[in-house]
């Protein structure tokens, strides 16, 4: 799917560390992440489907947050060394919600503070993610907060995830530290803001305003979520319960003529179906992830009258049916985890 989110490049190097420190054996996705370049605009679902690889090889509870736990500054590009040359946590959580578009562009972040409590939240109505993805968001985010402060300890409170409980769920508690929400409304994280008062051992005007000069000329020219497509997205993800996704109807519900729809789609050189399919593959492999969700009812979640249509569709997109999947999914969580 052409939706134009992206992640930084050097973010592949993150994900390469983490392959390495558990041994694992892909030579295409290691080949593929080698070449990309730190400064890159990759798109997300290169990122996505990365990461799906990296669980099929080697499938953990929650393993997006082992991954996010190798995060390091550098891994963020210039928006990193940026915020090592901060004051303290209060001026890098200025700086890292202002320049978060030079290192992602899917979910812009918002944050609140009450008290001792600080809650961040990443908003989806600018688009989805997937699961394993927004792990690695939340844990690089708190592996990071530790690297910028001296590696002081920083108290985490919840963490919430949006979309359906995966059928591990239960033991995110434990490797979070913290209680752990799912189907909630967005993604999102509260902790102590006792860290926002702790002075940064790097901090350094001087290169601070040479850094954030360069941040803000990045910024200039980096592209911005596109409107269209994130309410293309957001609108088609509420009606497929429904059954109704023509586009047509969706055309319908933005309220243009279905001409300038489809030209909207073409001047994007995006294709109507291939973008539905893409959305419905992403959230079938999110159902089929959760055990407790019957193969009739991840049909009608995805607008299917007929089960026997969506594992006609599951297949052409994946290649296994919905129940091989599924078994390939319990095959592999039944595997004695290694340790780290």
């Amino acid at each position: 799917m052409a939706s134009g989110a992206y992640v930084l490049g050097s973010l592949a190097k993150m994900l390469l560390a983490y392959i390495d420190s558990r041994n694992l054996v892909l030579p295409v996705l290691q080949a593929n992440l080698l070449k990309r370049t730190p400064t890159e605009q990759i798109p997300i679902e290169y990122w996505w489907e990365w990461l799906e690889v990296v669980q099929q090889a080697d499938f953990r509870p929650a393993v997006g947050v082992h991954i996010g736990r190798h995060a390091k500054p550098h891994h963020m590009g210039l928006l990193g060394y940026l915020l090592l040359s901060c004051d303290d946590g209060t001026q890098a959580l200025d700086y890292f919600q202002r320049f978060q578009p030079l290192l992602h562009s899917l979910s812009p972040s918002s944050i609140y503070r009450h008290n001792d409590r600080l809650r961040i939240n990443w908003d989806y109505s600018f688009g989805t993610s997937t699961q394993i993805s927004s792990e690695v968001l939340v844990s690089a985010f708190l592996t990071n907060t530790k690297n910028f402060v001296g590696d002081k300890e920083v108290i985490v409170y919840s963490v919430s995830f949006p979309g359906s409980p995966p059928s591990n769920s239960d033991q995110y508690d434990d490797i979070l530290g913290c209680p752990v929400e799912f189907s909630a409304k967005t993604l999102g994280l509260e902790l102590q803001a006792k860290w926002l008062d702790e002075k940064i051992p790097t901090a350094d005007s001087d290169l601070r305003q040479v850094l954030e000069l360069h941040a803000d000329s990045l910024m200039e020219v980096t592209p911005r979520p596109d409107p269209f497509l994130k309410a293309l997205e957001i609108n088609i993800l509420r009606a497929i319960p429904q059954g109704d996704v023509s586009a047509s109807a969706i055309a319908n519900i933005l309220d243009m003529p279905l001409r300038s729809f489809y030209r909207r789609l073409d001047q994007r050189s995006i294709n109507y179906r291939h973008f539905l399919q893409t959305l419905r593959y992403q959230l079938a492999k999110q159902y089929l992830g959760n055990s407790q969700l019957e193969l009739a009812e991840i049909s009608q979640l995805l607008g299917y009258s007929e089960q026997s249509a969506f594992g006609r569709a599951f297949k052409q997109w994946h290649g296994a049916t919905p129940n091989r999947y599924r078994r390939l999914i319990e095959l592999e969580r039944s595997r004695p985890q290694r340790e780290s």
